[in-house]
Parts: structure tokens; C-alpha cells; sequence
């Protein structure tokens, strides 16, 4: 589809009010950038190591 006045800001942004739900964010974070610069909303998880457990 031709890009149109209209709609060039839509094409510039393709995940414009979309979820991306990234996970292993520490090792994923250039993804989730990326993402963000599409228009992406982002939800990132990672496993913590540094948690303890609840007893």
C-alpha cells in the first residue's frame, strides 16, 4: 500500500498500540529497544537470582 499523508505516521510506527511482552530481558534488552522504537508497549520479565523464596 502506497504511503498516504494520512497514514505515513501509522507506517512509521507498526506496532502502535500493540503489546510486546519480552522475556529473558537481560538478555533480550536490544530486541525490546527495537520494539519500543516501533511503537511497541513493553512487558519485560527475567529471572532473579537474588530472590529468596517465601517460607
Amino acid at each position: 500500500m502506497a504511503a498516504t499523508s494520512v497514514n505515513r505516521g501509522v507506517e512509521s510506527l507498526p506496532l502502535k498500540d500493540r503489546v510486546a511482552i519480552v522475556t529473558g530481558s537481560s538478555r533480550g534488552i536490544g530486541i525490546a529497544i527495537d520494539l519500543s522504537q516501533l511503537g511497541a508497549n513493553l512487558s519485560s520479565t527475567t529471572p532473579s537470582t537474588r530472590l529468596k523464596p517465601i517460607s
